[in-house]
This record gives C-alpha cells, sequence and structure tokens, in this order.
C-alpha cells in the first residue's frame, strides 16, 4: 500500500501507540453501546419510574472518555500525516537542487507541481479520514468481540457476511484507485496546455490558427479530465451504494436469519440487534473512506514515483560534499578537449549533437562564441559552466579534469546569465552585499530610476526585457566570481546601452582581472574579445585570434 509506504519512508508508524489509544476510543463506543442495551432491559422489564443515575453517570463518562481518546486519535494521525508530508516534500526539493540540468530537463513542470502541491494536499487534507478509517477498523473488531460474546452462530454468521463483502468491496475499489490514477494524468495534460497558453501568450496572440488549434488542444484535455472524473464519482458512487446494500443485507441477516437457524434467546437477538446497528455507522465510514483512500492511494503512488526517479538520477548528480570555493580560485586556464555533447532523442528521432569542440580560455581573457541559431552555442555555455557533463571529451582546470567530485567547486569560479536566466526578487545567497554596492550597480546600469531596494529584495521586477537582463548582470557582477559567463547578453540592449556595454562595462571587467566567455552576434565588436570560436550545426568551424576592428 502505497500511503502506508509514504507513511512509514522515514520513520516506522507508532503503530502500537495507535492502536492504543484507537482501542480505547472503541472500547467505551462498545460501553455506550452495552450500557444502551442495560438500559432498554431495565426498562423493558420494570418500566421507567425514575432516572437511574448511576447508568446515566457511566453514560456521560463513557461519551466524555470517547470524546477524549477520538480527539487524541486524530490529532496524533494529523501530526504523522503533516510531518510525512512535510518530509517528503523537502527530500523532493532536496533532490531537485542536487540534479544535473539534463536530468531536469526530462522532468515536467506539471508532475513537479502536481506531487509538490495538489498530492501532497490530498493526502493531507484527507488525514481525518485515515484516522477515523483506523478507528473504525478497530471499532468493528470490538463490536465484533462483543457479538461474539453474545452469539458464537451470529459472529459466525455476520463475520462470514462482513468477509464476503469486505472481499467484494476491496476488488471493486481498486478499479476506482486505478480511475483516480488516470485523473491524475489527465489533470497533468491539462497543466500543460494551461502552461503552453500562458508561457506562449504572445505567440498565440500573433497567430490565429495557433490560438484555436490549442484552445482545441486545451478544450479536449479539460474534456477528458471532466469524463475521467464523472467516470471516477460514478464508480466511487457505485462502491458506496454497494456498501450500503451490503449493510442492509447485515441487518436482514440478524433480524430474519439468527432467529430462524439458530437457538439466541430474545434478548441475546435484541442485544445483536443494537451491535448491528452500531456496526453500522463505523462500517459506513469505511466505505465512505474507501474513496477517500483511493485519492490519498494514488497521490501516494505519484509522489513515491516522482521520488524514486529522481533518486535514481541522483546517483548520476555531482558529489554533495561541501562546495570549496578557493579549489580553483587560482586558476589560470579552463580548457574542453574535443568535448562532445548529445541530448537524448525519441526513437526515430535523429539528436542534436555538439562537437568535437576543443577551445580554451586564459585567466583574465574575453572569449567570444558566435554562431547561428541551433549551432550548439547554449549547449556550450551549459557544458562551460558546469551545468551539463560532456557525453565525451573532458573539461579541465588547469589540465584536472572537471567530474561529480569537483563539478560544484568548478560552479563557484563562474557567475552567469544565460539565455533562460531566471530574475529573483530577493538577493538570495547575497545577505552580505550592501546596499550602497546595489545602489552603485544600478546607478551604473541607469536602472537605479526604475528598481530600488527593500530589505534585500527589489522593488518591482516590472521591466523591460532588456532591463530585466541589466538587473540580472547587476546581481551576477554583486556575486564577485572571476569568471562571467553571458549568452546573448546584450541582443536586448539599445544601440546606446550596447554600446556602453561592449567599449566600457567588458574592458572595465577585463582590467579588475574578470575572466569574460560571451555569446554574441555583434560583429562591431568582435574586436574586443582576444579569441573568438564559431560554430555551426554543432561543430565547431573557427577558433582563434578575434578579427581587428574596421578602421
Amino acid at each position: 500500500m502505497q500511503l502506508f509506504a509514504l507513511l512509514t519512508r522515514t520513520a516506522a508508524l507508532p503503530l502500537k501507540a495507535l492502536i492504543i489509544i484507537a482501542a480505547g476510543s472503541s472500547l467505551f463506543n462498545v460501553g455506550i453501546m452495552i450500557l444502551v442495551n442495560r438500559a432498554a432491559q431495565d426498562i423493558a422489564a420494570d418500566g421507567v419510574d425514575d432516572v437511574n443515575w448511576l447508568m446515566a453517570g457511566l453514560f456521560c463518562a463513557a461519551i466524555a472518555f470517547y470524546l477524549v481518546f477520538e480527539l487524541r486519535l486524530l490529532s496524533r494521525f494529523a501530526v504523522l500525516v503533516e510531518d510525512a508530508i512535510h518530509a517528503v516534500r523537502c527530500d523532493i526539493i532536496q533532490l531537485l537542487r542536487d540534479l544535473n540540468l539534463a536530468d531536469r530537463d526530462r522532468i515536467g513542470d506539471a508532475e513537479l507541481y502536481d506531487v509538490v502541491t495538489q498530492a501532497s494536499d490530498t493526502i493531507s487534507q484527507n488525514s481525518q479520514y485515515i484516522a477515523i478509517a483506523f478507528r473504525s477498523a478497530i471499532l468493528v473488531v470490538a463490536i465484533l468481540a462483543y457479538i461474539f460474546v453474545t452469539s458464537k452462530t451470529t459472529f459466525v454468521m455476520l463475520t462470514f457476511a462482513i468477509g464476503l463483502a469486505g472481499f467484494v468491496y476491496m476488488r471493486r475499489g481498486q478499479r476506482v484507485m486505478q480511475s483516480h490514477m488516470s485523473v491524475a494524468q489527465d489533470d497533468q495534460r491539462m497543466f500543460d496546455r494551461i502552461t503552453d497558453q500562458l508561457d506562449g501568450w504572445k505567440e498565440v496572440r500573433m497567430l490565429r490558427p495557433r490560438r484555436i488549434e490549442l484552445a482545441d488542444a486545451f478544450n479536449a484535455s479539460v474534456d477528458r479530465a471532466a469524463e475521467g472524473r464523472i467516470t471516477v464519482q460514478n464508480a466511487s458512487f457505485d462502491l458506496y451504494i454497494f456498501g450500503q446494500l451490503a449493510l442492509f443485507i447485515l441487518l436482514g441477516v440478524v433480524v430474519f436469519v439468527v432467529p430462524s437457524y439458530t437457538d439466541i434467546s430474545t434478548g441475546n437477538l435484541a442485544k445483536t440487534a443494537t451491535a448491528v446497528l452500531f456496526i453500522i455507522g463505523p462500517i459506513g465510514i469505511i466505505i465512505q473512506a474507501v474513496a477517500v483512500l483511493g485519492s490519498a492511494e494514488a497521490s501516494a503512488a505519484r509522489i513515491l514515483n516522482l521520488e524514486n526517479r529522481l533518486e535514481e538520477f541522483s546517483s548520476a548528480t555531482d558529489s554533495r560534499k561541501p562546495v570549496n570555493p578557493k579549489a580553483f580560485a587560482g586558476f589560470s586556464r579552463i580548457s574542453l578537449e574535443a568535448a562532445e555533447y548529445e541530448y537524448t532523442a525519441e526513437s526515430g528521432v535523429e539528436p542534436f549533437h555538439l562537437g568535437p569542440v576543443a577551445l580554451h580560455v586564459d585567466r583574465g581573457e574575453i572569449l567570444f562564441i558566435s554562431g547561428g541559431n541551433g549551432s550548439g552555442k547554449s549547449t556550450l555555455m551549459r557544458i562551460l559552466t558546469g551545468l551539463y557533463a560532456p557525453s565525451a571529451g573532458q573539461l579541465t582546470v588547469d589540465g584536472r579534469t572537471i567530474g561529480a567530485v569537483n563539478r560544484r567547486d568548478y560552479r563557484a569560479l563562474i557567475a552567469s546569465v544565460l539565455s533562460n536566466y531566471h530574475l529573483f526578487p530577493e538577493l538570495f545567497g547575497l545577505r552580505d552585499v550592501s546596499k550602497d554596492a546595489v545602489m552603485e550597480q544600478l546607478r551604473y546600469f541607469e536602472l537605479d530610476d526604475v528598481v530600488g531596494m527593500e530589505n534585500n529584495r527589489f522593488v518591482t521586477l516590472d521591466l523591460s526585457t532588456g532591463q530585466k537582463k541589466r538587473l540580472a548582470l547587476v546581481v551576477a557582477l554583486l556575486e564577485d566570481r572571476p569568471v562571467l559567463v553571458l549568452d546573448e547578453w546584450a541582443a536586448d540592449q539599445d544601440p546606446q546601452f550596447r554600446k556602453k556595454f561592449y567599449r566600457e562595462l567588458l574592458p572595465r571587467l577585463k582590467a579588475q582581472g574578470k575572466t569574460i566567455i560571451a555569446v554574441t552576434h555583434d560583429d562591431a565588436y568582435f574586436d574586443l574579445a582576444d579569441r573568438r570560436v564559431h560554430l555551426s550545426e554543432g561543430m565547431q568551424i573557427e577558433a582563434g585570434p578575434a578579427p581587428a576592428a574596421e578602421a
């Protein structure tokens, strides 16, 4: 059972304590039933002359103790479930942090959001049903024990009937759980279409046929998700009705079958009928909980499946030893030696292949990388920044090969603004940077009129594309690392600031000892580079000194 595996993945479930608490609740529940039976017998025998205060007091005491145990059970289960959910969320996020970028690209955002939010919330919100179903199961056992004491023959009949109905019910319940898994997949596809609509808003608005087809795809995914949910609801209703029918049959066995085939006394028959009425409640709760637990079970399966996949990827991730930022601080040369990289592709599709690429950049140099769209520039930058490991060849620093053991140390050399950068609203990891230092950079990049700082956060990120790139470069420079990697940074800048970037900022950074690796198409500024590497269709076709600027 996936839900049980989830709840016990970090620590053993304290079953002994839970059983004791649930047994206490069940014991006083049965006590209430016994007191009701006894009071009914006394009334039938002697009539009602006055209140039996002893019986009434015991009845109230049983209710009070029942409430104490019941509330304790629910709160204990809530803590256990929330602790398990918290632990698995933290573990999944930690595994994500440690993933190599290539492995991260294989996992869809829809699945991640579903597991971290929706699937986890489904289990969390239904923790009370898990607790009540657990208590109800023990209560059923306790009431059956009472029936056994009252009439062994009736006990055998009822146990057989409950067992047979439970077997059929669970077999039907498995189909409901499978339907929940199918609905979860439909929801992920629907989320993908929503993401397409939001992330591709401009592209959708610019091409009417795309907008129509995307709308059709979205409607189809919504319809499929709705049909799946209707199927689940109908199956759950059928299961509930079957459970109620089984309860009515159970009561019919006691009223019509037991008196005909046993020598049970009238008094014991009344006690048994009362016990059956009391057992209907917990069995009904179990029936209702199965549908809820089906959803929780499907959610737990999705969570554990994602965690298992992430753990499989983690075997190939970089070493988790603490980062040593000084490991390569005194480097002289970064080199790629016959480096290649090939993406994973679907069967029958030829994957993109980069390389072999051989290049080096010495400390304090400016290296430009040029090439057309799809030439492999961004892939090369991911290799140079240590985000991708070469499929063949190697990345070295002063002859030391960069691998899983030291790749994180290598990345500590580099600050970057890549093509798909993310701009954080807060200066995470830069708590020691003063506000004055930030404002100085903002003034240099002509952003001080539109962006401010409060409590280590940017006041706004509502900026143009070019301004966002400037702000991303501000953050990269505040990291103050020896190597700066930029992927077509100047592409979205106006001509004046582009000139300032090439003719003023880059020479200033070089004078400070920074090593700069930049992807660029701006051939008018190629003369600024110490060397330039050109790529075409994944192949290095040119390497050497950058051409001198034209007179």
